[in-house]
């Protein structure tokens, strides 16, 4: 199996001072393409910090996080903005929408990000954006 996704001797240590704490380390995991899984632990385990290295959100201490083979720890910072806007997709606990757009135009945000004309965006944006019946047009609608 080739995994879509790779995290290898993955280390995360936060230092401040003299103090170190280690969060992880030498972490290894292996997700294959449309593998489904679930990250559970008690609070302080470390999952948002896994998460955000996973996700290129954060640096890791030591190790690799590949997605097939582009290891995204070695792309420089603008190269792994690139790679987030082009590959990866966040859901938060907490949605972060711009309230000054509607719910299409926040899901444009990205396609815009990377060059696309408002004329190409809208309509990848307003098919991929599924929106109850119940919360009114979300052409129209603004987030609350």
């Amino acid at each position: 199996m080739t995994a879509a996704l790779r995290a290898s001797n993955l280390t995360k240590t936060y230092r401040s001072g003299a103090s170190e704490l280690v969060i992880f380390e030498g972490l290894n995991l292996d997700v294959a393409s449309g593998e489904k899984l679930a990250l559970v632990g008690e609070s302080g385990a470390g999952k948002s910090t896994l998460l955000h290295l996973l996700g290129g959100l954060d640096k890791p201490s030591g190790g690799a996080v590949l997605y097939g083979q582009v290891d995204i720890t070695q792309l420089s910072g603008d190269a792994l903005s690139d790679f987030r806007n082009r590959e990866l997709g966040f859901v938060w606990q907490i949605h972060s929408l711009l309230a000054e757009f509607t719910a299409v135009e926040n899901v444009m945000m990205p396609l815009l990000i990377r060059g696309a004309s408002r004329e190409d965006a809208g309509p990848v944006a307003a098919a991929t954006t599924t929106v109850s019946p119940a919360l009114g047009a979300p052409m129209v609608r603004r987030p609350v």
